[in-house]
This record gives C-alpha cells, structure tokens and sequence, in this order.
C-alpha cells in the first residue's frame, strides 16, 4: 500500500490547522490579561497567518501542476479537513473560559499537537515540501517554547 499523500492532500490539511490557529490566538488575545500577553498572542497568530499564506503559495503552485486531486478543491471535502483541523489540533475551546493558564496551557498542547503533525509529514512527503515543513516545525516549536515560559512565570 502507498502511504505517501499528495501535497496537495498535505496542504490543505496544514492550511486548515494552520487557521484554526489564528482564530485560536485571536481568540485569546481577547482574554483579559497583560498588554504583553496581548501582543505576544497576536504576534502568535500572525505567524499562523503568515504559515497559511506559505502553505497556499505551494498549494497554488503545485494544484497548477497536479490535475490528479482536482477533487480537493471541492467545497465538501475542503470542509472535512477544516473540522478535522478543529478538532484535532485546536479542540480546545472550553479552556479558553476557565483562565488565561488554562488558555496557554491549551496553546501549548496545541502546537505540541501541530509539531508532532508536521513531523509525522515528513515521512509522506514529496521532496519540495520538507524544507517547508522542517522551517514550520522549527518555528511551531518556538511557539510551544514560549507558551511554557508563560506557564512557568
């Protein structure tokens, strides 16, 4: 059996992680806390902005080139793989109301859930997209590095 996924089919995944991350930050940046806790969870979620516009760059290249997935773009199973997204990876919500340490806390497993996806695609993926993804879980992990120095605080 061929275990290997289309970028394409990786991408969209990542793309849909990638901005229910920015609904997540934004989300807790609302929460009341220190204006450089603010600052420091919209800074988070401009990065996931800036993770999805690289991933839809790709996406945009390679869907040009890749007429075998067309099937991808249909509005269905673009869905899918938003909720997938939502609820693996940013299920998280009924934390954001306990406290602000239960909303870092939430970020933290959050992007320790990210981190470990895009690990588990580098086993699957084409060679154009794994310095993308080695770049993208160096930065999820600063991230997480800096959610646990919140906690620690």
């Amino acid at each position: 059996m061929n275990k290997e996924f289309s970028v394409l089919e990786l991408l969209i995944f990542a793309i849909s992680i990638e901005e229910a991350g920015v609904k997540f930050y934004l989300d807790l940046a609302t929460l009341d806390q220190s204006d450089e806790s603010r600052a420091f969870m919209l800074k988070l979620a401009d990065d996931e902005k800036q993770h999805v516009a690289v991933f839809q760059k790709i996406y945009d290249e390679v869907a040009t080139e890749d007429n075998l997935y067309k099937y991808l773009t249909d509005s269905d199973v673009s869905a899918v793989f938003a909720d997938y997204a939502k609820y693996t990876a940013f299920n998280r919500e009924g934390m954001l109301n306990q406290s602000i340490n239960g909303a870092i806390k939430a970020g933290i497993l959050t992007e320790k859930i990210t981190i470990d996806y895009y690990t588990a695609m580098l086993e699957y993926a084409k060679p154009q997209l794994i310095s993308i993804l080695e770049r993208l879980i160096q930065e999820e992990t600063g991230h997480y590095e800096e959610l646990m120095k919140l906690i620690k605080e």
